[in-house]
């Protein structure tokens, strides 16, 4: 319920040896895909590097499984090039380990690399998650939220896998976002806000002609799409939307529904409830900046609302 625990941890520069194995894979993939790829490069220069063997090997267990629960899947053996890729055949791992779904299980590749100009061999190995390709649709923050009268609510809203993994950008690109805040007053009354809607990429809230006939000029234009797309650019990147909007003075409660629905067919909406915050004599102060990034020494601007005189 929005606590935070801080943790201290040491983080050290990393040396490469002079011939070390260094691999490579998606740390997540989908248990829809049928393979992905591997890959294994050395510190070694291209030219120097050329001739040995490479032994891989293909492991699998359950996530919430100790290491030495890793079932053995096949092994392969190749002769060294700089630019080695490997598929690893989901479907291969399902039978060999006797499972009809991989979603929660992790899959180790290991390699080993013998090199014959050095007569030395290196080891090294990568893993990747599988994960549910089923998506959530939720309110960051708690389950009741709580917002101030008269004064700016702000909160976000996120579309990704089951496991916190991001959706493609792809996806996202083809999905619009609607936003609808309704307001219920104090005698009982409800009051629907404006909604705040996230249009599909190279769309846009007004037309070309809409815009000549408000700005008069094609450069405007293209300036308020700029803006629009800098706006828009976390939600089509990650799936997550910041928004803001004023609370009526004489609210109570408030509902916020957000509608997802993408080029795919994909359609959602959740549902988020806010209180009001509660103040003797009903005085709020809303405090925010419009200083994105600090810098020492310089200035930074804070503003500040209120229901009262300071």
């Amino acid at each position: 319920m929005s606590q935070i625990h801080d943790h201290h941890i040491i983080v050290e520069r990393f040396y490469y040896r002079f011939f070390d194995v260094i691999p490579s894979a998606p740390a997540f993939v989908l248990d829809s895909d049928e393979s992905y790829t591997a890959a294994v490069t050395t510190s070694f220069h291209p030219g120097r590097v050329a001739s040995g063997n490479l032994t891989l090997q293909v492991y699998a267990r359950p996530v919430n499984s100790s290491l030495a629960d890793f079932r053995f899947v096949k092994q392969d053996f190749h002769q060294w090039t700089y630019d080695f890729t490997y598929n690893v055949q989901l479907e291969e791992v399902k039978r060999s380990v006797g499972v009809s779904s991989l979603t929660g299980w992790v899959i180790r590749v290991a390699m080993t690399l013998y090199h014959h100009f050095e007569g030395e061999s290196r080891d090294g190995f990568i893993e990747t998650r599988i994960i549910r390709a089923q998506l959530k649709f939720r309110f960051g923050g708690s389950k009741t939220a709580v917002f101030k009268p008269g004064m700016p609510y702000e909160g976000h809203v996120y579309r990704m896998y089951d496991d916190d993994e991001a959706v493609s950008p792809e996806k996202l690109a083809g999905a619009t976002l609607t936003i609808r805040p309704v307001a219920t007053t104090s005698n009982g009354q409800s009051k629907t806000l404006p909604e705040i809607v996230v249009p599909r990429q190279g769309e846009y809230h007004r037309s070309s002609d809409d815009h000549l006939n408000y700005y008069g000029n094609k450069y405007d234009v293209w300036m308020d799409r700029q803006m629009e797309d800098a706006e828009y650019k976390t939600f089509r990147q990650f799936g997550i939307h910041h928004f803001r909007f004023t609370v009526p003075k004489d609210a109570s409660s408030l509902k916020i529904t957000a509608y997802y629905k993408d080029d795919e067919g994909d359609q959602v909406s959740v549902d988020q409830q806010a209180v009001a915050f509660y103040s003797l004599g009903n005085f709020f102060v809303h405090v925010s900046t419009s200083t994105d990034e600090g810098l020492l020494g310089h200035f930074a601007t804070i503003h500040l609302r209120s229901n009262f005189a300071f």
